[in-house]
């Protein structure tokens, strides 16, 4: 198996196991429009919304990680020319920038909509 699938098949679990701590987080929050405990609710999807975040953190330092191993271990001479690995970062790693923001946003207003409401009680 060549190298750049092991980085695959190694790192392709991080982003599904920050899916599903999404829909649990999305899940919760809907539950919690549906409740009259709403704030409990909130609270702990905005805390499931952080955590994905995290995770999302994770997978994206590990998968940078991964590859720049695999660059810098590549064979370094081809013939009598240095041969260097070429790699670049596509519209995916940008996106899973984007949606690490997103997460994090909804977990923050989350938080916020809990944190208001709990002191409009008191």
């Amino acid at each position: 198996m060549g190298a750049i699938q092991t980085i695959v098949r190694n790192t392709v679990w991080y982003p599904c196991v920050c899916l599903v701590i999404l829909f649990l987080g999305l899940a919760i929050n809907l539950a919690g429009h549906c409740t009259a405990s709403k704030h409990v609710f909130f609270f702990v999807s905005g805390i499931f919304f952080v955590v994905s975040g995290l995770v999302i953190i994770l997978s994206l330092v590990i998968y940078a990680a991964n590859t720049n191993a695999i660059a810098e271990g590549w064979p370094s001479v081809i013939g009598n020319h240095p041969a260097q690995m070429e790699y670049s970062y596509g519209w995916s790693f940008f996106l899973c920038g984007c949606s690490l923001l997103a997460s994090e946003a909804a977990g923050v207003f989350a938080l916020y909509y809990f944190l208001a409401a709990s002191s409009q009680q008191h």
